[in-house]
């Protein structure tokens, strides 16, 4: 029989799934129906230092194979989840996750000193919140900031601390390795994705603030690469989340290297989706004799580099034809080096220099800053 339990932060976990923030209550709304002593954890809905209301307006639209929602982190404030939540979530018998938020450094720091006293298991931390201090910018674009805040919350927190990243950072390589050094203890992505609506009636954005969060099975591939690049750039944990509905799909992450999932939107399409997709997990690792998880998940050590020399000035001597969103040119010397990718993870790389023509292809993208180190060490 399969054994799902997983080794995070020093602890074990029962299991590889842990219920989403904004999607499951703060977990006793659940335990009725379905036995949450199996899951990896709950993360509760997302807090913010003081209560907010949340978006007027409609805050919730079905799209194709997606779920679109504005609520505005409608929440109850810290001081209130620890006197009045947090008691019935420790009861639940799986791990308690929060997940806060902040405006400031200075309220997320303040929120994480209150709930680290008050006994949680692991804080989670949404940099997605917008930087007031920062013209509204939120924390999670640039990787500067989010360094910054996750530095400051470092210092303060004496539980493990997992950065939830969201999918519009300038740089998901850079912005994982920039929340490692602050002193992350795991990373969680991605979050929703920015998305827009149009009510042809009213002839106008079906959302008060225009944009809402895109979740649900449309931003699964997205997000599955999102969480390959991330493995690859860091060596703490990732836990991956975005689009699972099933067993199978939570094994896509996990053998891309997440270390655990999260299950979101699923849970409002079956309330019992966390327990279930447990459940397939075990059962396609019975089916294929797989005993263990770490059996089956990529660690990032198994890049191929392939690097070619001829001679001439052939424009491109690399071999590969497959068409690229992103090129960038790089002087390095006296060459100059044509950097082709997607999504700031770069997987080819082409040059002439004295009378020979160069290229470095990689099975896996890397940040441009790795590539041209890659560069840097050919020799003429």
């Amino acid at each position: 029989m399969a054994d799902l339990r997983v080794n995070l932060f020093g602890k074990q976990l029962a299991g590889p799934v842990i219920a989403a923030s904004g999607t499951f209550g703060f977990g006793p709304e659940y335990a009725g129906i379905e036995d949450l002593r199996v899951l990896g954890g709950i993360s509760g809905k997302g807090l913010t230092l003081n209560g907010q209301p949340g978006n007027d307006g409609e805050r919730l639209l079905e799209t194709p194979s997606g779920l679109m929602n504005s609520i505005g982190l409608q929440n109850p404030g810290v001081q209130h989840f620890i006197e009045n939540e947090l008691p019935a979530m420790k009861t639940c018998g799986t791990a308690v996750w929060v997940n806060l938020g902040g405006h400031t450094i200075e309220e997320n720091v303040e929120g994480v000193q209150k709930l680290c006293a008050a006994g949680i298991d692991v804080l989670e931390l949404n940099i997605s919140c917008p930087n007031v201090k920062q013209g509204g910018l939120a924390f999670g674009i640039r990787a500067k900031d989010a360094e910054e805040v996750v530095s400051a919350v470092r210092k303060v927190c004496t539980v493990p601390l997992v950065v939830k990243l969201s999918p519009q950072a300038e740089s998901i390589p850079d912005m994982c390795k920039a929340v490692e050094a602050a002193g992350a203890d795991g990373i969680s992505l991605c979050n929703t994705f920015q998305a827009c609506a149009i009510d042809l009636e009213k002839r106008r954005p079906v959302f008060n603030n225009t944009f809402a969060g895109l979740s649900g099975p449309a931003i699964r591939p997205i997000a599955l690469r999102m969480v390959w690049q991330a493995v690859g750039a860091v060596n703490i944990p990732v836990i991956g989340l975005g689009g699972i509905l099933t067993g199978r799909d939570a094994l896509e992450f996990i053998m891309a290297g997440a270390a655990a999932v999260q299950v979101g939107t699923a849970n409002f399409l079956d309330p019992k989706a966390c327990t279930r997709i447990t459940a397939e997990i075990g059962e396609w690792m019975d089916a294929h004799g797989v005993k263990t998880l770490d059996e089956i998940r990529y660690t990032g050590d198994d890049q191929e580099v392939y690097f070619r020399k001829s001679q001439g000035d052939d424009e491109d001597n690399s071999g590969v034809y497959n068409t690229y969103s992103q090129e960038t040119t790089i002087n390095m010397g006296e060459a100059e080096v044509t950097c082709k990718g997607d999504s700031d993870a770069y997987e080819l790389a082409i040059w002439q220099q004295g009378g020979y023509s160069y290229s470095i292809s990689l099975q896996i993208g890397i940040s441009l800053e790795e590539l041209q180190a890659m560069i840097e060490t050919v020799e003429d």
